[in-house]
């Protein structure tokens, strides 16, 4: 580990020393960039993670009752800490500025390319290359405005999931480790805008896909449960239609159609061949725009009609839910600036079988303190709600089974502070927090569930970075 924490000195160090050398030679960066090239940069990052499988509980928990993980696997014991460091090149470039025509019909064609290197020191099993991709296309003619927004990741990771002594894992938190693993994840919103001046009218699709790699086993041992990583997807179409209550404000109804893709597992694994794919109709209700010059917001929200396939173990197959999502960012100030989010859908389990109610709420806090010194402070909160689903282990379906009681809250607090000594070097130090609470662990329900506090976790962060600007 020593070693390691000196090459990640003498990396930042070599950084540092090249940007100053840069600094003082280029007579300005923007010198010598072609028109068309946005960004090229690189970033180092060194940091510390008391709790790098987000677990709750560890091996001795149920002294002499493993057999152990399968050869491979990891045990994601409690509190098994580690530094790390993360290399970042990154390329970005806007091939539409390459045109003699400025006024041409293609206004934007965005690439980037950004992998992530990360190393664990003493966790080798969750080094990885995030490959990160993402365009951006944004073509106008007249009234009418064409937009596709993509984001493409291939992480090169271990194939073979994590094992979870006693079967106690987050259903938030776990994802952590999920996303080191081998995989691929795509995320695609394509829009056609017309526009008129009291209203308009908006084709669009969307694409969340994950393909995920990792090794499928069955595992006998009774208090571990290793991690079945599965494909998920959801796609949908549909069209929003605004009338516009101001010049940059519209009040807007939409409609989708859509469907989930939820992968079975081996038989080996789960004999009752569950999933939980559905087809799904929304009506949404929002609106969107500035409504103040210093306020930007968008909401979206209304009734979520579905239909699961009669393999899915849910207590509905025709359940009428909610949809809502929203964004806002006011700038309070000239050096304040507030984001919130917020999105509750159902969605499909990453461990297979079942669907659930996840909630997300975001309250980010920017403030800039001169041109050189500014903050972050960050809060979320997540709720992976998993009552709408049922446990068929142990019956035959569709006899009688019991309901899944998962329920979980997980609460992230972050804070940073950025210090940026030239327009081309920055340096930043970040605290993370993360909070895992079961709701599961109730006193009214059954002494057969889940004992409190294994699905319980707390997790700390704390990185040190610096990013050049070529």
């Amino acid at each position: 580990m020593n070693n390691r924490l000196v090459q990640g000195a003498s990396a930042l160090a070599a950084l540092l020393f090249a940007a100053v050398a840069t600094a003082q030679t280029s007579q300005g960066t923007d010198t010598w960039r072609l028109s068309w090239l946005t960004e090229a940069s690189f970033s180092f990052r060194e940091g510390y993670d008391n709790n790098v499988f987000i677990s709750g509980v560890d091996s001795h928990y149920y002294p002499g009752s493993y057999v152990g993980p399968i050869p491979g696997s990891v045990w994601a014991e409690k509190n098994h800490g580690s530094f790390f460091q993360v290399y970042t090149p990154k390329i970005a470039m806007d091939l539409a500025k390459l045109q003699d025509n400025k006024d041409g019909v293609l206004k934007t064609f965005a690439l980037s390319y950004a992998p992530d290197f990360y190393q664990y020191n003493d966790a080798p099993s969750e080094n990885n290359i995030a490959h990160k991709i993402g365009s951006t296309v944004v073509a106008q003619c007249h009234d009418i405005t064409f937009q596709l927004d993509e984001a493409f990741t291939y992480v090169d990771g271990e194939k073979l999931g994590p094992t979870y002594p006693g079967k106690y894992y987050d259903p938030i938190g776990h994802a952590i480790t999920r996303d080191r693993r081998e995989q691929w994840q795509d995320r695609t919103t394509a829009t056609l805008t017309y526009d008129q001046p009291d209203w308009f009218v908006r084709p669009t699709g969307s694409l969340l896909d994950y393909n995920m790699k990792t090794d499928q086993k069955s595992v006998p041992t009774a208090n571990a449960t290793y991690m079945n990583y599965v494909d998920r997807m959801d796609a949908n179409v549909g069209a929003d239609f605004g009338y516009k209550v101001a010049t940059n404000f519209a009040l807007t109804v939409g409609y989708r159609v859509g469907h989930q893709h939820q992968q079975k597992l081996p038989s080996s694994v789960d004999a009752y061949g569950q999933t939980s794919d559905n087809d799904y109709q929304r009506i949404l209700f929002g609106f969107e725009g500035t409504p103040l010059t210093w306020l930007k917001v968008k909401v979206q929200a209304g009734p979520d009609f579905r239909d699961y396939n009669p393999k899915t173990p849910v207590r509905d197959r025709t359940p009428v839910t909610y949809y809502g999502e929203g964004s806002l960012t006011a700038a309070a100030t000239k050096n304040d600036t507030i984001t919130l989010g917020y999105k509750h859908w159902r969605w499909l389990s990453s461990t297979a079988k079942v669907s659930d109610d996840e909630s997300n709420y975001e309250l980010n806090y920017k403030h800039q303190f001169n041109s050189q010194w500014s903050s972050k402070l960050g809060f979320r909160a997540q709720q992976a709600d998993y009552s709408c689903s049922e446990d068929w282990s142990g019956a035959t379906p569709p006899v009688n089974p019991g309901t899944n009681y998962k329920n979980q809250w997980d609460y992230t607090f972050s804070a940073g502070v950025q210090y940026d000594i030239t327009k081309s070097l920055s340096l930043d130090l970040t605290y993370a927090a993360i909070l895992g609470r079961n709701l599961q662990d109730r006193s009214d329900l059954a002494s057969s569930q889940l004992p409190s506090l294994k699905r319980q976790f707390d997790d700390q962060t704390v990185t040190m970075g610096a990013k050049y600007k070529f």
